[in-house]
């Protein structure tokens, strides 16, 4: 049964107990993919009939490919259904005084004086869109409650960088 809720500011942040943690648009988009998923997995399986005949089905190709992309997508759809069992939505973030769930990062790695900005999401957010980081990643764990001009070293590609926390905006999604 799905449960959804809002992550409060400041709450901890374990994700054995708390649930998947990812904005309204990452939930949005989950939805959605699992509609796509649930719709060709059905139109995959209404397949079956024509490619199967009578034959044995380790003896059709075309069958055992069929009962293989039933199989691929019944997976992909349990996977989905996984992450929205227990989902908790990050709402724009306001406060800038410590890099939370939220927050827009402005950052600077190594020598590299042109910035970047992120924001400061969960790791479904971070698989679906660029401007992600999420707080799993070795780079979220350490930035997070960090305030702006803070540099740390980092490991980035498996070199060791430094990273500094130009500006903490508030989120903006």
């Amino acid at each position: 049964m799905e449960k959804v809720r809002y992550l409060n500011d400041g709450e901890s942040t374990n994700p054995l107990t708390l649930g998947y943690i990812m904005s309204e648009r990452a939930y949005a988009f989950l939805n959605y993919s699992l509609e796509q998923a649930e719709g060709r997995l059905k139109g995959i399986k209404s397949s079956l009939g024509e490619v199967g005949g009578t034959s044995d089905w380790h003896d059709n190709p075309a069958l055992d490919e069929t009962h293989r992309q039933v199989d691929l997508w019944a997976s992909i759809i349990i996977r989905k259904l996984n992450l929205l069992e227990n989902v908790v939505l990050i709402r724009p973030r306001i406060k800038t005084n410590g890099v939370g769930f939220g927050n827009r990062i402005v950052l600077t790695f190594g020598e590299n004086v042109q910035e970047e900005t992120f924001l400061m999401l969960g790791p479904v957010d971070a698989t679906f869109w660029k401007d992600c980081i999420s707080h799993e990643t070795p780079v979220g764990k350490r930035i997070m409650g960090l305030a702006t001009g803070k540099t740390i070293q980092v490991d980035v590609e498996g070199e060791h960088t430094l990273l500094k926390i130009v500006e903490i905006l508030p989120g903006d999604f």
